[in-house]
């Protein structure tokens, strides 16, 4: 009878927190609770097939070709739900948090929900095997924000000595325009005036990458995306 007492309160809590005879017209998932958008199809599924068969009569097998838009959309041919404005929720994000929360006994639900648990560090990849762009612009915002509130003694007695610069040649390249006209020595010069005027002693760094994986991948695909605007080409 305890055991009876104990499903019965189980089915009436699931009942009052999801109840299958709702006169709501939208369609819902009687275990989950989630209600379906206005696209979901699927109980329209009959019609939809004759509407593909009427297309079929009188071609060719070679003619037909089957369009994804006249499929039947059931609930979960999108990866997200629309929860409240500005708002989704991932499925597998939260399917991975009650995994864990099974798993460990000994962690609340509360304590569970405060970590952002995905299978990579959400802190350095966007996606699963793709890091984070770095954002310059934003580091140089804060470093001038920052000094902005400083004065020079305060900012110059809080960044050590320098005894040897290192220099990117992509900076280089960005920092001085070019003459119409000048030579490859011409430029290559203009690089190094430039360098020893401003910084004296320093190293410049032209770094490039083997054949095969690298961390720059990643950066080289994004910039293959866009086509170049220029073409460079060096003469003798």
């Amino acid at each position: 009878m305890k055991r009876d007492h104990s499903d019965l309160e189980k089915i009436k809590e699931k009942l009052f927190t999801c109840m299958p005879f709702s006169p709501d017209p939208s369609l819902r998932n009687i275990i989950t609770g989630l209600v379906a958008k206005e696209d979901v199809n699927v109980h329209e599924y009959e019609t939809l097939g004759n509407e593909i068969i009427e297309k079929m009569v009188g071609k060719s097998v070679l003619g037909i070709s089957f369009k994804r838009k006249d499929r039947a959309k059931t609930p979960a041919h999108e990866s997200t739900i629309k929860f409240a404005q500005g708002r989704t929720i991932d499925l597998a994000l939260l399917f991975q948090r009650f995994l864990v929360l099974s798993k460990i006994r000994d962690l609340s639900l509360e304590d569970v929900m405060s970590y952002e648990l995905s299978p990579f560090p959400t802190a350095l990849f966007e996606a699963k095997e793709i890091i984070h762009k770095a954002d310059k612009p934003q580091l140089a915002h804060a470093v001038a924000e920052y000094s902005s509130k400083k004065s020079k003694e305060a900012v110059m007695d809080s960044i050590p000595l320098t005894e040897h610069y290192v220099l990117d040649d992509g900076s280089q390249v960005h920092r001085l325009p070019w003459k119409k006209g000048d030579s490859y020595g011409a430029i290559a010069r203009m690089y190094a005036d430039f360098t020893i005027r401003h910084c004296g002693k320093a190293t410049v760094v032209f770094d490039g990458y083997n054949e095969g994986r690298s961390i720059k991948d990643n950066t080289h695909q994004r910039r293959g995306q866009n086509p170049p605007d220029h073409q460079l080409q060096c003469k003798n």
